[in-house]
């Protein structure tokens, strides 16, 4: 993997001294990690660089080990920060790439603060922003419409092999095997050449084909404004309910890691019909899983898996809407969740955000997990 020219002015937000060979040594080690670490391991280097949460010491004692082989003077002890800032480093060089882990990645920043819309003390803001113009332009590049390869039957010409065959008297069958085995040849590599372009053309229109089925049912979904849950119109359903829900159905409709570019104006459009057209409708998440109720909640994640309540309970920071939707409903009591949430999630539930970004959090953190479980399973 090529050092990105960003990279010295990322490692210089550890405040140590930028050197040539010691840049050389951290992009190195940099790059193995980025090679090493498997799509919760990404989350783990999210968390430890957006909110200095610690890692696994499993994950710890190999990222460390990484950096000490290029440069035995690394000390985890005296390096806490540059850590973190490596972390990120290590992030930016996933998002160089355009594959599952670079999803993960940016799916996890974008999660972890609150889809851009809070830094904290993040170390190296540029990785932040590479995140969501990573986010931008995957959506448009997972639907593009790649253009199709030209496909032509070839011409095989025999003549010379046929005009051996026919000069061959006698009882010469020993001779005829060398025009045959030449056409058989011939023959084989005209197919491997026709079939090469024919199933690339196949594979690009199916990936057209699910883009346009999954633009087809959003859009469908979309201009009737029905939950498909509910059974109910969404101008019709509470604010809060509407923020859940319709950002659970759109994660459903998503057939792509990333969603589709518009994805904000679509949530944004069922949030203000709810809010009755209200310019920039707000509620807390207290609010919205009050108003989606115990009920859908419990029914909703009965249908989940117990590793996928694990992986919540393990990425609360990460997934602070869903973690709270998962406490919810271990109590009938509305409010009884509230007090464990905020210990754990560090976030309040009375802090009231935008209803439409309250949606999209939602709503990404549902492609997140989708997209570490298509990862697993791989």
């Amino acid at each position: 993997m090529e050092m990105p020219q960003s990279f010295p002015d990322w490692y210089r937000c550890a405040g140590v001294e930028v050197r040539d060979e010691l840049v050389k040594k951290r992009w190195e080690s940099v790059a193995r990690v980025a090679d090493d670490v498997s799509p919760l391991e990404v989350i783990q280097l999210a968390r430890l660089f957006v909110r200095h949460s610690p890692l696994t010491s499993s994950l710890a004692e190999r990222l460390i080990g990484h950096f000490q082989n290029n440069d035995s003077s690394f000390g985890p002890r005296d390096n806490a920060f540059e850590l973190r800032v490596l972390a990120g480093c290590i992030l930016g060089a996933l998002l160089e790439r355009q594959d599952a882990s670079s999803d993960a990645a940016a799916l996890g920043l974008g999660c972890l603060t609150l889809q851009f819309s809070r830094q904290h003390d993040t170390p190296v803001l540029d990785i932040l922003d590479r995140a969501s113009s990573y986010l931008r332009q995957r959506a448009l590049a997972l639907r593009k419409r790649a253009p199709l390869p030209s496909t032509s039957i070839p011409k095989l010409d025999f003549s010379e092999q046929l005009t051996a065959i026919e000069g061959i008297g006698g009882n010469q069958a020993n001779l005829v095997a060398p025009p045959l085995r030449a056409i058989v040849e011939k023959l084989g590599e005209a197919f491997r050449a026709f079939a090469k372009p024919v199933v690339e053309v196949g594979r690009r229109q199916a990936t057209f084909l699910r883009a346009q089925d999954e633009e087809l049912n959003i859009v469908w979904w979309l201009f009737g404004g029905w939950s498909r849950d509910e059974d109910a119109r969404f101008a019709e359903l509470p604010l809060g309910t509407v923020c859940i829900r319709a950002g659970k159905e759109l994660a459903d409709l998503t057939v792509f890691p990333i969603g589709p570019f518009s994805v904000v104006a679509y949530l944004d459009h069922l949030v203000r019909a709810s809010a009755g057209g209200a310019a920039e409708p707000k509620l807390s998440v207290a609010d919205a899983v009050g108003a989606t109720g115990v009920e859908w909640m419990q029914k909703w994640l009965g249908r989940k898996s117990e590793k996928w309540r694990r992986v919540v309970e393990s990425m609360k920071e990460t997934l602070p809407i869903t973690f709270g939707t998962a406490r919810s409903a271990e109590s009938d009591k509305a409010s009884a969740w509230i007090a464990g949430y905020e210990a754990a999630a560090a976030m309040k539930a009375s802090e009231e955000i935008e209803a439409t970004l309250l949606s999209s959090q939602f709503y990404h953190e549902q492609l997140l997990l989708a997209l570490l479980e298509q990862l697993e399973q791989a």
